[in-house]
């Protein structure tokens, strides 16, 4: 799975396929895009989706041209595929901008599947599914379903990803894959305020690790985020595994 963007929210999530891990891979499809307007908006598969040949009015009153378009609709980037407990498989994907939304994929071709229907509200959309987190510029990015004992577990990426940029790991927890997810101390990652990109001291969500500096490095560690994790089967520990950079300015 694959995410291109562009400038304007222009983006779209895409599966390619090989028979070799190495490669090469082939284009297979596309998931969903963004970022379109009245001229291309029959150049996506919305329409398919939707039933409507003309492009919905929330579009465009929260569209490019207006600059408003993140104000509730994601930038089609960060693309995390699991399946859940039932073999379900689905998509977590966006960042930023209009939040952080989930789809459910075809457990056969691993592509949109066209059968499942989201409905038009505060915490959802026909067209890019369920809302998990965020919205109006606070929902981080590089969202990471996983699910540990019980729960399955959000990781976001909140703040800048540069060594000053305060980028850090947030965590929440549903019983339901499909939400609500909330922290510790019981607050929404759909209703996050106190936060926005950039921001480093943001209140909601667990903050998973903060900078920190070993006494034999020459430097500091800072910028975790946009992780991955992993269960080990034969000790049940959880890990997380990040991208970092340093206080020297370096990746």
């Amino acid at each position: 799975y694959l995410s291109a963007n562009g400038d304007n929210w222009k983006s779209n999530i895409v599966l390619l396929t090989a028979d070799n891990i190495t490669g090469p891979y082939e284009y297979g499809g596309s998931i969903v895009y963004g970022g379109f307007d009245a001229e291309t908006y029959g150049q996506t598969d919305a329409p398919r989706v939707l039933g409507e040949d003309q492009i919905p009015e929330r579009y465009v009153i929260n569209g490019i041209a207006n600059k408003k378009w993140g104000d509730m609709w994601p930038n089609c980037i960060d693309p995390c595929v699991f399946f859940d407990d039932e073999g379900n498989l689905w998509m977590s994907y966006g960042s930023w901008s209009g939040g952080i939304f989930m789809l459910e994929l075809d457990e056969e071709s691993g592509l949109r599947d066209y059968s499942v229907t989201y409905e038009n509200n505060e915490h959802s959309d026909a067209y890019f599914g369920t809302k998990i987190a965020g919205g109006m510029y606070v929902s981080g990015e590089a969202s990471y379903i996983q699910k540990i004992g019980d729960y399955y577990f959000l990781f976001l990426s909140y703040g800048g990803y540069d060594p000053k940029g305060g980028y850090n790991m947030r965590l929440f927890r549903s019983k339901d894959i499909k939400g609500p997810y909330l922290d510790a101390l019981g607050k929404d990652a759909r209703t996050v305020v106190n936060s926005k990109a950039g921001d480093t001291t943001g209140t909601t969500g667990m903050r998973l690790v903060s900078f920190y500096k070993w006494n034999f490095a020459p430097y500091g560690y800072t910028a975790q985020g946009h992780n991955s994790a992993i269960v080990d089967p034969d000790s049940g520990k959880a890990f997380v595994i990040y991208h970092n950079k340093f206080n020297d300015g370096g990746a």
